[in-house]
């Protein structure tokens, strides 16, 4: 277990049983190494079964030299496995910087697959990551549903309270 770790216990953070369920996974830096599992299981059901839409939101520094797994997760890409969307933060091109400006950036998509019935697992810091998602997701919410900001952040509790966005985060020490 990592240090820090503040999970709730007793919340599942694995791949859906059911291989058709959309799922959104959203990481920065190592928080991707879970996801890589998720793929990896994600291929071998994709051999017995259909699999449902699946986005990867992932966020490092610079695309060169701190994408993790780049090579494999690409080819996850390339197999019809995943869709994946970069942020890079160190990165002045005008383009998301940001896992939460990714998250803005593709709103439309990302509420689609909540709204299939979707599940939403974040890998990040809990001190910055976390809440900055949390933010974003309660504001494309809110935007989308033409709702007040409170019941943005409602929704996200309710999805939450379902086991529908999950989160495996740590702090450092």
């Amino acid at each position: 277990m990592v240090p820090g770790f503040i999970r709730p216990p007793g919340l599942p953070f694995d791949v859906p049983e059911d291989p058709t369920t959309p799922i959104i996974m959203i990481a920065t830096g190592t928080g991707l190494s879970p996801f890589r599992g998720f793929l990896q299981e994600r291929a071998a059901q994709g051999a017995k079964a259909k699999l449902g839409p699946a986005l990867l939101i992932y966020g490092c520094r610079l695309p060169d030299s701190d994408f993790i797994y780049e090579e494999e997760v690409r080819q996850f890409e390339t197999d019809g496995v995943v869709k994946i969307v970069t942020a890079y933060s160190r990165v002045q091109d005008g383009a998301a910087g940001q896992v939460q400006d990714a998250v803005r950036g593709h709103a439309d998509q990302i509420l689609e697959l909540i709204a299939q019935g979707g599940i939403t697992y974040v890998c990040g810091g809990a001190g910055t990551v976390a809440p900055a998602l949390r933010d974003a997701f309660a504001e494309i919410y809110q935007r989308q549903s033409g709702v007040s900001a409170e019941e943005g952040v409602a929704w996200l509790e309710e999805q939450r309270a379902a086991n529908r966005y999950l989160e495996d985060v740590w702090a450092a020490h």
